[in-house]
């Protein structure tokens, strides 16, 4: 969410988006590695299965967890229209103030699907960051 602040020099007002924080208190990945491509309605029914399927979930270190939150408050946020989201993604879930929050994960963008917003990734570092994190995590599990 943004919060507007106003502004007033002399007889102009000027408005000024400031980005609010991201807040992450845990993260996991579900264990669940495709190199499909998904759409949006294509992402809700995967989270669906992968939650009836009881599918193991990995913990993210704290240190991953941070760089995710910030990227996230460096990323451009928009509200999400239905879209082609891209392959080699991970399905993640955010707790965040002791709920359940269904994120996916790629190499450009984050989107949260609960309250169906995107947050895309320009900066190039934070790409060639998440490309290897989505990577690691692969690997790793």
């Amino acid at each position: 969410m943004k919060r507007i602040s106003l502004i007033i020099v002399g007889s102009v007002i000027f408005a000024v988006t400031l980005k609010a924080q991201v807040r992450i208190d845990s993260m996991y990945i579900y264990q669940f590695f495709s190199e499909k491509g998904y759409t949006t309605a294509g992402v809700y029914s995967r989270f669906r299965e992968l939650q009836e399927n009881q599918i193991k979930l990995i913990k993210v270190s704290v240190e991953d967890q941070k760089r995710i939150v910030l990227v996230m408050e460096k990323a451009k946020s928009k509200k999400h229209k239905q879209t082609k989201l891209g392959t080699k993604v991970l399905f993640a879930r955010f707790m965040i103030k002791d709920q359940e929050h269904p994120f996916l994960i790629g190499r450009n963008l984050i989107f949260d699907m609960n309250s169906y917003h995107n947050y895309w990734i320009t900066d190039k570092i934070d790409q060639t960051w998440l490309n290897d994190f989505i990577q690691r995590i692969k690997e790793e599990n």
